[in-house]
């Protein structure tokens, strides 16, 4: 994850900020949110991107794609990432930008594989809703980074970085020192 933070935002139209944090939920395993840092563009605002909209990263320009419109994200809903996230809060989200809910299904992604697929799902976000509204999981990596990793037998380090498959977003190891 070190190596995606401080990567430029680049939407359709321009750029909106860098990755500054990861919202990641503990039951899964699964990164949920892009927290960017919007200073340059929006003074004193962090928002929020779903992996649903990012595309490959483009290591050589440090650049991360978002199918999304710079005015868009400056309409989004103003959640306040430093006080957590609540279920609320992810329903006026995924309400704002008209995608299925994640927390749908059986699957990593609710009803899909990949976040991306989240979009060509049809799915009954009131089910959905119905199933998971508060039962919230997510945690900043920032956070979580420097906790101690507790073996059956003992402490063996604290962690450090996260290992995720850039295509799921799944934390697939965590890193410790």
């Amino acid at each position: 994850m070190k190596d995606l933070k401080g990567l430029a935002i680049e939407a359709k139209d321009g750029d909106i900020g860098e990755v500054n944090d990861f919202i990641f939920d503990d039951n899964a395993w699964t990164v949920r949110y892009l927290v960017v840092d919007t200073n340059r563009w929006l003074p004193g605002h962090k928002v929020l991107i779903s992996p649903v909209v990012v595309g490959r990263a483009d290591w050589e320009g440090k650049k991360l794609p978002v199918s999304l419109t710079r005015e868009q994200v400056q309409n989004s809903p103003d959640i306040r990432v430093d006080e957590g996230l609540s279920a609320q809060d992810e329903i006026k989200y995924f309400d704002y930008y008209g995608w299925p809910y994640y927390w749908g299904g059986d699957d990593i992604w609710g009803p899909a594989a990949l976040p991306q697929e989240l979009i060509a799902q049809e799915i009954d976000r009131k089910t959905a809703l119905a199933k998971e509204i508060n039962k919230s999981h997510l945690r900043s990596m920032k956070d979580v980074t420097g906790y101690t990793i507790q073996a059956t037998d003992g402490e063996i380090g604290h962690v450090d970085d996260f290992i995720i498959d850039d295509e799921t977003w799944v934390i697939r190891y965590l890193y410790g020192r």
